[in-house]
């Protein structure tokens, strides 16, 4: 298993120079925390294939697991000068989850009327 990840945190007061760097201290804090939730997802995931739990509760753990979670208060700077803002970053993965979430519920639908 590789190396388990420490949650990141988000960057400090006065460490953004809110001057647009690329990439910003909060890119790189975006991408880690992108990162961590993955692996915490490949753990769950893990983790019922462990407890021998069947593909289909593992769909839904995938798919529940995955939706992205609003930015927390302190993720914002509020300066409307980030780009991209952490609500636009949450709002991208938001609409990606929604487009996989419907693509699993037409798989379990089609699932389900195969087997009757």
């Amino acid at each position: 298993m590789t190396e388990l990840l420490e949650k990141p945190q988000p960057p400090a007061d006065g460490e953004c120079c809110d001057s647009a760097c690329e990439p910003c201290v909060w890119d790189h804090y975006y991408a880690a925390r992108k990162k961590w939730r993955l692996q915490q997802v490949e753990l769950k995931e893990q983790q019922a294939k462990e407890n021998d739990v069947d593909l289909l509760t593992m769909i839904i753990i995938k798919t529940l697991t995955t939706k992205p979670l609003p930015p927390a208060d302190d993720d914002c700077c509020g300066g409307g000068s980030c780009a991209p803002c952490v609500w636009d970053q949450y709002y991208a993965d938001l609409d990606q989850w929604h487009i996989q979430h419907t693509d699993t519920q037409k798989e379990k639908t089609i699932k389900n009327s195969s087997d009757v």
